[in-house]
């Protein structure tokens, strides 16, 4: 149990590393090409046996990419409801566009 914990704050260590919010791409498709090879790495090293243990970490990830749109776009600053909405719109019509939903692990 403790080394899924460690494991969780290494993950959200290099999460805190990357800067997510304040990536300075133009669109949701640079970013996710950005964090790709890192979310792949994450789900075949700490993944390998228990992939719902990432859960939490993808919530993470999911909240930091609405503070990234949050600060992106000026239509959703006010709105933490409307940026999420937004992102699950995406979702569904980019599937494939993350790792973790590609392999069906949304968070």
């Amino acid at each position: 149990m403790q080394l899924v914990i460690n494991s969780k704050k290494r993950i959200a260590d290099k999460m805190e590393e990357l800067d997510i919010v304040g990536l300075t791409y133009k669109s949701i498709v640079g970013v996710a090409q950005f964090l790709n090879p890192y979310i792949r790495g994450w789900i075949n090293y700490f993944g390998k046996f228990r992939k719902h243990e990432l859960n939490p970490i993808f919530q993470l990830l999911r909240k930091r990419i609405v503070r990234w749109v949050r600060r992106r776009y000026k239509r959703y600053k006010t709105s933490v409801n409307r940026a999420y909405k937004w992102f699950e719109t995406v979702r569904k019509q980019f599937p494939m566009l993350f790792y973790h939903w590609q392999i069906g692990l949304c968070g």
